[in-house]
């Protein structure tokens, strides 16, 4: 076995040295911090310093010749007393951690180192043991222990990435959520140069901000990954540089948001905004008084660009009306959004293209229906008022003219005291009847609108007999043809069952053969024909039926005015010295749609006209 001598002094010391020596060495062992036990060859305690004393609250009086397993309990932590004592016995010394009791009972935690003491000739004469009070020291490892635990944890279920970087730039960690962002394992990342994760652009922008942050500064700033699929990855960064003791950059820990979702929602936010612009023009265009839907749609073309997600490579056309409206850039491309509805008998419609190769949102899809909704509701809006002031004007001047003549007849008959001619009152009163008829014809169309527009007019089919009804019909409208010496030729079968509302059907044909006489000239003929189970170009979907066709050799209607003929109000400058409301060939045409009919025009100007109407056989009886 090695001969392990401890002595402060050697033998060539005098014995006052000896005596000085051994003064020091006593008086360091009293005033160290550690527990210094010396025992004799059989363990008893043979010296015990303060620092034990204040370790173990245990008196020097009251351990001195005692065994030390017997005032303090001891247990080895990773091993057990008896393997200690002999690895102590084999080697000369020891030392490990363990655990120990005080006088009080508290349980301490030291570091303790215990070495055999020789004599000269190698005989065990004892031992000294130094013990360090590590409890302190202890606590505080495992309360760091549990607070590393802790924030462990927080990193792993953070919902921001968070990732650390050496002063090398290399991957230091990330936790879950950070490799999950880009696709990767933890392993996959760890070791790798940060620039692995990025495209060069964005390396540039990284070296800057790592050079900002070895000066210790702090930075949020937005920053592009890329993904293990090749993809990029917008994120938000907050950085901070990691230091040793002394102050030197040792790396960098950021926390790393997605913000992906983010930016897709201000995008949208964004692209709203400017479809909101753009509804919002449209519909300040219609709050100035008196524009044409033609004005409208040709400055809602050029707010239609800038709703675009490409504005500059957007264009747009629109139709109405056999009008085309453009872009200045307009060019035909196969990149077109199409939209199209109805107004009436007219067809809008709205194209947008791009000049480039791109794909159409789902928001510009929806962006298109909704301007094409909001220009049909300006456009019929527009019209209504349109037809509005028609009315105003048509009724202005429908009544202007019999209430100028009654009045006229009245102030005459006033006037000469009720001493008038007989044939002159004859005339007089004559007139006036005329103008009333006049002015009941203009209430009852009216009225007639009125019931149609509110859904009121109910059709009440039964059998009748066309024919019939058309000879009783012109019976009430020869007088008025012998005035003009216009003739009636009818080509009609000697009976013709059908079924329609004979009252409304009635009123069809009184109208249409009116405006045949009034603006027929004299000494011509109005041809009446009838033809059973009609197949031709009037009827395409070959539904069993009948066509009347009621022409007249009169001023015929303009190529501008046959687009307008059965509009409510509409009245040719060419008749406007005819009287009438405007309203009889739109009644005329609503009553045959209640007939699920149609009706057909065709005309030529100075040369006459024809209406062709169409109905269908087969409609229920009521």
């Amino acid at each position: 076995m090695a001969d392990h001598k401890i002595s402060p002094f050697s033998e060539n010391n005098s014995d006052s040295e000896k005596d000085h020596t051994i003064s020091e060495y006593q008086e360091i062992i009293e005033n160290v911090t550690d527990a210094i036990i010396y025992t004799d060859k059989n363990f008893h305690i043979v010296t015990w310093n303060k620092a034990a004393e204040e370790i173990y609250g245990w008196k020097r009086e009251e351990v001195i010749g005692k065994r030390m397993r017997e005032i303090v309990p001891t247990k080895i932590i990773n091993s057990d007393r008896d393997s200690a004592q002999e690895v102590l016995m084999d080697k000369g010394i020891w030392s490990g951690d363990a655990i120990q009791e005080r006088k009080d009972g508290k349980k301490i935690f030291v570091i303790s180192s215990v070495r055999l003491i020789h004599d000269a000739s190698g005989n065990i004469v004892g031992s000294v043991g130094i013990n360090k009070d590590i409890t302190t020291r202890k606590k505080t490892e495992k309360l760091l222990r549990q607070s590393e635990q802790q924030y462990r944890i927080l990193l792993e279920n953070a919902q921001e990435g968070i990732w650390a970087i050496d002063e090398d730039n290399h991957t230091t960690y990330v936790n879950k959520k950070m490799a999950k962002m880009l696709g990767y394992t933890i392993k996959e990342m760890i070791g790798k140069h940060l620039f692995t994760f990025m495209n060069e652009e964005s390396q540039k922008a990284a070296r800057l901000n790592l050079e900002k942050g070895k000066e210790g500064l702090k930075k949020d700033y937005i920053f592009k990954f890329l993904k293990k699929d090749g993809s990029e990855l917008p994120t938000k960064i907050k950085t901070s540089p990691l230091t040793d003791a002394k102050g030197n950059y040792k790396g960098a820990i950021a926390c790393v948001a997605d913000i992906s979702e983010q930016l897709k929602a201000e995008h949208k936010l964004k692209e709203r905004i400017k479809e909101l612009n753009c509804l919002y023009g449209i519909s300040k265009l219609n709050e100035k008084s008196m524009v044409t839907p033609d004005y409208i749609l040709e400055k809602t073309l050029n707010l239609i660009p800038n709703a675009m997600l490409y504005p500059e490579l957007a264009y747009a056309r629109i139709l109405w009306n056999k009008n085309e409206f453009l872009t200045d850039n307009y060019k035909k491309t196969p990149w077109i959004l199409r939209r199209e509805l109805e107004i009436g008998d007219k067809s809008l419609s709205l194209e947008i293209g791009y000049l480039e190769e791109k794909a159409f949102l789902e928001e510009e899809r929806r962006l298109a229906k909704e301007i094409l909704s909001r220009l049909k509701s300006i456009i019929e809006q527009n019209l209504a008022v349109q037809r509005l002031q028609r009315l105003i004007s048509t009724v202005s001047h429908e009544l202007r003219t019999p209430i100028t003549v009654l009045n006229l007849s009245l102030d005459y008959y006033q006037d000469s005291g009720g001493k008038i001619d007989e044939e002159i009152l004859e005339k007089l009163l004559e007139g006036v009847a005329r103008n009333i008829k006049l002015l009941k014809e203009l209430a009852d169309d009216l009225s007639m609108i009125s019931s149609i527009d509110e859904d009121k007019i109910k059709l009440n089919i039964q059998k009748c007999d066309l024919s019939k009804l058309i000879t009783e019909m012109l019976i009430i409208f020869k007088p008025i043809a012998a005035s003009k010496s216009i003739n009636f030729n009818l080509d009609l079968p000697s009976k013709l069952e059908i079924k329609a509302d004979p009252i409304r059907l009635d009123q069809i044909l009184r109208i249409f053969v009116d405006n045949a006489i009034k603006y027929s000239e004299e000494n011509s003929t109005i041809s009446i024909k009838v033809l059973q189970n009609y197949t031709g170009k009037y009827n395409p979907d070959q539904k069993p039926g009948y066509l009347i066709e009621i022409k007249d050799d009169g001023i015929g209607i303009s190529d501008a005015d046959k687009e307008f003929i059965f509009e409510r109000f509409f009245r040719s400058e060419e008749v406007m010295k005819t009287p009438g409301s405007g309203l009889g060939l739109s009644i005329a045409q609503d009553l045959i749609d209640l007939h699920q009919g149609e009706v057909f025009l065709e005309t030529e100007e100075g040369k006459g006209t024809t209406f062709s109407i169409f109905i269908p056989s087969n409609l229920p009886l009521s």
